[in-house]
């Protein structure tokens, strides 16, 4: 049973908020498709050009503490 005030006729809005099927076929450039699936890719890509070279690279070298320092000394001595 109908409520009162409530009509059988559904409202455009609502309606609209349907999914509508593509008429014409979508043309997208190869490059551009690869990089949207860069964009969702989940596993990280394997490549290392992005990478920084580290062939003398010292930036996290650890500094000696006082006790490695008189270690050394001392097995020099």
């Amino acid at each position: 049973k109908i409520p009162a005030g409530a009509s059988m006729t559904v409202p455009h809005s609502i309606l609209s908020l349907n999914p509508r099927v593509q008429t014409h076929a979508a043309i997208h450039l190869t490059a551009a498709k690869k990089n949207e699936k860069k964009r969702w890719n989940r596993n990280p890509e394997k490549s290392c050009d992005g990478s920084p070279k580290l062939e003398n690279n010292f930036d996290d070298i650890k500094h000696m503490t006082l006790s490695e320092h008189w270690a050394l000394c001392e097995a020099f001595r």
